[in-house]
């Protein structure tokens, strides 16, 4: 009788490509803050002040600032979050969004979005208003045509836009086989820079956050919790940014929480000598951090 054969099976794990691991973001907002470039104006406080005609020019504000306010913190709330969950890819706006991130970073800037047309909507169910108001409010320089309630609307907008991370391996174009493989290195290398680049900028934000906190630990500085959250928050995001594996970035992220994920700034003002202690710490983490350092742009 012959004895059954046994196939053995072997479990491979495929390590996933970069493009798999984050794709690109672009945040587009539109915010007009409704101020109107005077000529006339601008010409006779030229004249009064006897300057050549490009020493300067005079900006009307037409739509009062408050108007606008709610808008505007949105816009900022915005694109504070934009920048927190992405790094740097190209000068275009694109950033690298690490898909790790994507669901917190889209249901984050859904809130906000639904802040900023809340407020739109708001500013323009007052628009009337404000050009009514106008001749009072801007007295002599009310020499101006306002925009049609409806050209305002399309001013103000806000749209998220992904694209996926490129990758070489999926170039193809009919231009020969060496040009296509010339191409594709030089795809390589760029992304290769970039990314450098980007996880450059994630080191930076925490030599930033280190630097502030060492700073506020010192014996004359000024201790927040402000300065000890925003060292937690960035040691919270980096396992998720890291798209690259960077191991010194993991490390260094990791010895900070582990020596100072328990700090109390309530206890280290009252506690000279603990605090003496946490700042030699953290004075020695910012130093060796100083080696992963990217040079700075020219």
């Amino acid at each position: 009788m012959t004895a059954p054969t046994t196939t053995k099976t072997t479990k491979t794990t495929r390590k996933a490509a970069l493009s798999e691991k984050a794709m690109l973001a672009d945040l587009h907002i539109g915010f007009w803050e409704g101020r109107y470039k005077d000529k006339s104006t601008t010409a006779e406080v030229i004249k009064q002040k006897d300057a050549d005609s490009d020493a300067g020019a005079w900006w009307t504000r037409i739509i009062p600032a408050s108007a606008t306010s709610r808008m505007a913190s949105a816009v900022t709330k915005g694109r504070k979050l934009h920048w927190d969950y992405t790094m740097p890819w190209n000068d275009a706006g694109q950033r690298v969004l690490p898909a790790a991130n994507f669901l917190e970073y889209t249901a984050a800037l859904r809130e906000v979005k639904a802040e900023f047309e809340a407020a739109a909507d708001e500013f323009m169910a007052a628009y009337p208003t404000i050009i009514t108001n106008a001749a009072n409010r801007l007295g002599g320089l009310n020499d101006i045509e306002f925009p049609t309630a409806k050209a305002v609307r399309r001013k103000y907008y806000w749209q998220t836009v992904i694209a996926p991370f490129p990758d070489a391996a999926d170039f193809r174009v009919d231009v020969g086989d060496a040009q296509v493989e010339e191409i594709r290195a030089d795809i390589e290398q760029q992304t290769k820079d970039t990314l450098a680049h980007s996880m450059g900028d994630l080191w930076s934000r925490l030599h930033k956050a280190m630097s502030a906190l060492v700073e506020g630990l010192s014996a004359d500085g000024t201790l927040t919790s402000n300065r000890v959250q925003k060292v937690k928050d960035i040691c919270d995001l980096l396992p998720k940014m890291n798209i690259t594996g960077d191991a010194d970035l993991e490390a260094m992220r990791s010895e900070i929480v582990t020596k100072l994920a328990d700090l109390q700034p309530e206890d280290l003002r009252k506690d000279r000598k603990a605090r003496a202690t946490s700042h030699q710490t953290a004075a020695d983490i910012l130093k060796k951090m100083g080696a992963f350092m990217p040079a700075p742009q020219e």
